[in-house]
């Protein structure tokens, strides 16, 4: 009998130990953005829209991070009643960060053809929901986004784009294979100067002393960019990184010449290739990292890397993208837009991941006339069920579809899951799950060991007392 019992009890703590480890595969929650219908930058235009296909295809786009990926395609039906040709810019908005962008995964047609389009760079999205918060759902008004697209240069208040600046560059050599700490001394009046730097991996401040080190273990090219009054500077090296263990042991050059800043901007972004830019222009570059550095001068006191500015790349910010389509005479056309999307992964209530998507259908409230809506969902086989929906589908051979004649009153949302339904075991484990968190299967396995331990118990005494 107690072999019996330490069987089962070995086979359970092996079994929770499983469970365990995959628990802490990832995390319990990960926020998605939604999709956009595409929108009207002009006002008063005569098109309609007849018809929307929308497709949310998780068939063969996989993971993006930790939640499942769609391919979206939204298929317009348009049509131009006037007598007249009619030039419409259209705009689609998306959020994305830019070092995920990839330009060629976004297609849009117009009658089966291609057409080029730009990408505008707006504000980062702030506020969204996180691990804590009640919902996972979060609407955006899209419509807001139209006052940001310019191609007019950004107006810093710390500096003018043709104000110029002095560059040091340093060549730094070290001579022994095991590098040096080399570190730069001088003060400056952040009120009438403002640094850029690049290369340097630390820096502090005290008393209106102003050190900059940076390990070299081989050639290394150091940059300094002064906007404003000059700085003199004191050039160490040393073997250590508490500066304590002075050298001498390696060679350095430094060159300097007169560059204006909005050039030496454009410099960072031409060498950062890590991203897509064909559809950005220049312009739009521009204005996010000079935006940036704006910031970053007025809010460290005049001080800030490049690094500082270039992660400004991974930040999650509206996109948007625009182009000029044209509607002949009293014409019927096809207007495609496809794309790829993640949604909001949320395993803090359930055992397995629930997948949540939102698709903001309110910019198409601002044609002439919508009608006929119509929505194909085909989930993935991780998650093949629809458990919530603003929208009732109907299902068949796997696929979910709703009709609606006009748009509904609210955006569009939906929540993907493995079973068809949240039962009460998932409820109870997600109960768990937010209680114990990843020792979960440690305390359902402790759970399960002792029912059983129990009932063997019972029938063991049951038995003890009949062979009496």
């Amino acid at each position: 009998m107690k072999g019996i019992v330490k069987g089962v009890s070995f086979f359970i703590i092996v079994f929770s130990l499983t469970i365990f480890v995959s628990a802490n595969a990832g995390p319990t929650f990960w926020q998605g953005y939604p999709s956009s219908s595409v929108m009207l930058i002009d006002e008063d235009s005569p098109i309609r829209v007849d018809k929307e296909n929308l497709i949310f295809d998780f068939t063969d786009e996989g993971f993006l991070d930790y939640s499942i990926n769609a391919r979206v395609t939204a298929n317009y039906k348009m049509s131009n009643p006037t007598g007249e040709i009619s030039k419409v810019q259209m705009a689609f908005p998306f959020i994305a960060s830019i070092d995920r962008l990839i330009a060629k995964d976004i297609v849009v047609s117009f009658d089966k053809k291609e057409i080029p389009y730009n990408i505008y760079i707006g504000s980062t999205i702030r506020g969204y929901a996180g691990p804590f918060s009640e919902s996972s759902h979060t609407n955006y008004d899209f419509v807001d986004i139209l006052n940001t697209i310019t191609n007019e240069a950004y107006r810093a208040e710390s500096f003018k784009q043709t104000d110029k600046g002095k560059l040091y560059t340093i060549d730094v050599k070290p001579g022994r294979d095991q590098g040096i700490n080399f570190a730069i001394d001088f003060d400056f009046d952040y009120e009438k100067t403002n640094i850029l730097i690049d290369g340097f991996n630390g820096y502090g401040r005290e008393d209106g002393k102003t050190k900059l080190t940076a390990w070299c273990y081989k050639a290394e090219i150091l940059e300094i960019f002064v906007l404003g009054g000059d700085i003199n500077f004191k050039v160490s090296g040393y073997m250590d990184g508490g500066l304590e263990e002075k050298t001498d042991l390696f060679d350095y050059e430094v060159l300097t010449d007169e560059v204006e800043i909005g050039q030496y901007l454009m410099t960072y972004i031409n060498s950062d290739d890590e991203k897509d830019k064909n559809q950005i222009r220049d312009t739009q570059l521009y204005n996010l990292y000079a935006r940036a550095l704006d910031e970053y001068w007025m809010k460290h006191a005049g001080l800030t890397t490049k690094n500082d500015l270039l992660s400004e790349q991974y930040q999650q910010r509206i996109l948007t993208l625009v182009y000029t389509v044209e509607f002949l005479e009293n014409s019927y056309s096809d207007l495609c837009i496809s794309y790829n999307t993640s949604g909001t992964m949320d395993r803090r209530k359930t055992p397995k991941p629930l997948y949540s998507f939102d698709y903001i259908l309110n910019p198409a409230k601002n044609w002439e006339s919508f009608k006929d809506l119509n929505i194909e969902i085909i989930p993935p086989a991780e998650a093949p069920y629809i458990v919530d929906s603003n929208i009732q589908f109907t299902k068949k051979d796997g696929i979910y579809t709703a009709r609606l004649e006009d748009l509904p009153e609210d955006d569009l949302t939906f929540t993907l899951y493995e079973k068809e339904k949240v039962g009460l075991s998932d409820k109870i484990l997600g109960s768990l799950q937010r209680k114990f968190g990843y020792f979960t299967p440690i305390i359902v396995g402790a759970i399960i060991i002792f029912i059983i331990a129990s009932i063997i118990l019972i029938i063991f005494k049951s038995k003890k007392t009949e062979a009496r």
